[in-house]
């Protein structure tokens, strides 16, 4: 991280790396007045907890930690020290959404995902290709705590309500934005 933010702010002329410095003949392109803004992708509250000490933007995967992401956001707020990426703290949250015409087909259409995720979590990861196939699994999985435990994170619906309830969480966790 250290490496690549002296050359993003060398680049734009913010912190020029000094001539002394080993890497002082090796440029970052292209140079002006300004840099990219730098995110870290976090999964853990510490790696979000990091983010927020580097004072950058920070993103918590939902999808890849499959966990909530407001302890991660709120420990990025608590750890943020204000840089030369940013003045304020910056959190957003990425999540797996399935969008349809009726609150039925976005159910029937999220059924691979959430079918694919008890697979995994549960140890016996296989693919669904089809809707049928993940029906069928997770009517065997009906009534367990791993997949009320998916299903009760899913975001699936009718278009309208599945908007809500992305509005609804960032509120909740803290989110400026969700992706």
């Amino acid at each position: 991280f250290q490496l690549l933010s002296a050359w993003l702010l060398d680049a734009s002329g913010k912190a020029p790396i000094g001539d002394g410095h080993p890497l002082h003949d090796i440029k970052a392109n292209p140079s002006g007045p300004s840099h990219p803004d730098v995110f870290i992708l976090s999964t853990s509250e510490e790696s979000a907890a990091f983010a927020g000490m580097m004072g950058v933007g920070m993103v918590f995967a939902e999808f890849i930690a499959r966990a909530e992401a407001g302890p991660a956001i709120a420990a990025y707020r608590r750890a943020f020290e204000p840089s030369a990426y940013r003045a304020e703290p910056w959190a957003g949250t990425a999540v797996i959404a399935y969008a349809a015409a009726t609150e039925e087909a976005g159910w029937r259409g999220d059924a691979p995902r959430r079918a694919g995720t008890v697979s995994m979590l549960s140890g016996r990861r296989r693919r669904f290709t089809t809707v049928e196939d993940a029906e069928a699994f997770l009517a065997e999985w009906k009534g367990t705590p791993l997949l009320a435990d998916v299903e009760s994170r899913a975001i699936a619906g009718e278009a309208d309500a599945v908007r809500a309830k992305l509005a609804d969480k960032a509120a909740r966790i803290g989110a400026d934005e969700v992706f």
